[in-house]
């Protein structure tokens, strides 16, 4: 497996502090734990192959997300509009922290369209103010301005990180639209604008036009509140509280641009704007290049010099993303047709990195059959079960194709083992041509192999190693080993 810290996650500390906040193996694609209840639910796969995946390296990425437990709360994936993925309690609301600035970006597109809204105001003319007040240059900002977090109004603001306060710029060093700056005080003020205009209030109006038209099936008003920090700023946060699968499905109406069943909830020309780069989120280090932020929603270009010795982050395409303090993600996959979503236990203080966060999505990825090869070693056998020094032994192995590309011819080595782990020390018994296997099918190796005369009397495990020179380049060799449950005894 690709060594990440060494390689494609060298930059982990400068990708936090640049974006800032920013199955078991069985049949079945679904982790079913708590999934079964209040149905109707997301249509699933019968198994990941039917989806394109590969249940091996699925498996790999549940055995890495299952050392982030029990920080990961939840993680679902959503392919082609299907659960691929549910892993954990996908049911539970959990707090959404800054999310919940691109659900208030949705809702303005909506209301944007309806002529609610009109983006080219500025705080001047809407009596938007504070305590203390702003300046008059300051009330020169825009809607647009603030959805693109380019207000230039650094004023304190409710609900704010550590980190926001400490790198917020002195008030009145940027006029509005020249400068950058992922700043509370412009999401706040944009809840505050966004109720006086539209005469709704924020959680009522998403239940009404965004939860309920699509489905979601545990969000409740009463898991919403506003967050008032009167000391700093009269514009309080709005803080939700969501579960992953609603989580999804907001991620799914995005990836398809707005619509859901019969409805346009978003307008698609808002999807197109929203996700959108319109500054560079990079903090100015050449591996995060390609990195942008919208209308509330953070972007992914399509080339990030970061991900280019990942194995499918490299090819996931132009992207968007909703991130929430200290690890709640929505990432939004167009090229690729997919959903991911990772839900964070912040109510028990724990947090994932963003170095952990892409490496999880960075398997999944990986386990699309097509874009790799897969060869698995799935069985072994021989004959007779006693031999002595110097006699001929008869080995067999099956190997599968399970990539969806017909595989390059390859070897089958076979050993003879103290234990049932692959050593180099192994005693080797020589090998056996494998051909080409078309997708799904297998075949059958076949070996004579003379018992060395130097081998010590006793009981061995057989072992096939296919393709140990990686001819098929499999980047999760650890399929690529079989060993027989019964023992070779030498006389």
């Amino acid at each position: 497996m690709l060594d990440y810290k060494k390689h494609c996650f060298i930059n982990a500390v400068k990708f936090s502090a640049a974006c800032l906040l920013m199955l078991l193996l069985v049949s079945s694609a679904i982790s079913q734990e708590n999934y079964d209840r209040d149905r109707p639910d997301w249509k699933t796969f019968k198994t990941p192959e039917a989806a394109g995946f590969s249940s091996s390296r699925l498996l790999d990425a549940k055995v890495y997300w299952d050392s982030l437990r029990p920080r990961v709360a939840a993680t679902m994936v959503i392919y082609k509009g299907k659960a691929l993925i549910a892993w954990g309690d996908i049911t539970r609301p959990y707090m959404c922290h800054s999310i919940r600035k691109s659900y208030l970006s949705a809702l303005y597109g909506i209301h944007v369209n309806e002529g609610h809204i009109d983006l080219q105001k500025t705080m001047a003319d809407l009596g938007i103010d504070d305590v203390p007040p702003l300046t008059e240059a300051e009330k020169q900002a825009k809607v647009i301005h603030l959805l693109k977090a380019r207000s230039g109004i650094y004023h304190e603001a409710a609900y704010e990180s550590p980190g926001m306060k400490a790198s917020r710029p002195p008030r009145g060093s940027h006029p509005p639209d020249t400068f950058w700056y992922y700043n509370n005080w412009d999401f706040n003020a944009l809840g505050t604008i966004f109720e006086q205009e539209t005469d709704t209030k924020i959680f009522e109006e998403y239940k009404a036009r965004i939860a309920d038209p699509i489905g979601m099936q545990d969000f409740k008003l009463e898991h919403c509140y506003y967050h008032y920090e009167w000391e700093y700023s009269i514009h309080p946060a709005y803080p939700f509280q969501m579960s992953a699968r609603d989580r999804a499905r907001f991620g799914q109406l995005f990836l398809q641009e707005g619509r859901w069943d019969d409805l346009q909830i978003i307008p698609k020309k808002w999807i197109k704007e929203s996700t959108k780069a319109y500054s560079d989120a990079s903090g100015g280090s050449d591996d995060l290049k390609g990195f942008g932020y919208g209308y509330m929603w953070w972007t992914i270009a399509k080339y990030i010099p970061l991900f280019q010795e990942a194995l499918g982050l490299k090819d996931m395409g132009a992207s968007y993303f909703a991130s929430g303090y200290l690890g709640h993600l929505i990432i939004v996959i167009p090229q690729q047709e997919l959903v991911f979503v990772q839900v964070v236990d912040t109510f028990s203080g724990f947090s994932v990195s963003n170095e952990e966060s892409f490496m999880l999505l960075d398997m999944i990825l990986a386990a699309r059959e097509f874009d790799i090869f897969d060869l698995a070693a799935v069985k072994t056998w021989f004959s007779p079960q006693t031999v002595s020094n110097g006699e001929v032994i008869n080995l067999s192995a099956r190997i599968r194709n399970i990539s969806r590309k017909k595989s390059l011819p390859a070897l089958v080595d076979f050993y003879l083992s103290k234990n049932n782990k692959f050593n180099k020390k192994d005693i080797y018994l020589g090998n056996a041509q494998l051909p080409g296997i078309k997708y799904r099918r297998k075949k059958v190796v076949k070996l004579s192999s003379q018992i060395p005369d130097s081998i010590p009397p006793g009981e061995y495990y057989l072992i096939a190693c296919v393709d140990r020179d990686d001819v098929n380049a499999d980047p999760y060799p650890h399929n690529n080993i079989t060993v027989s449950p019964i023992k070779v005894i030498v006389h």
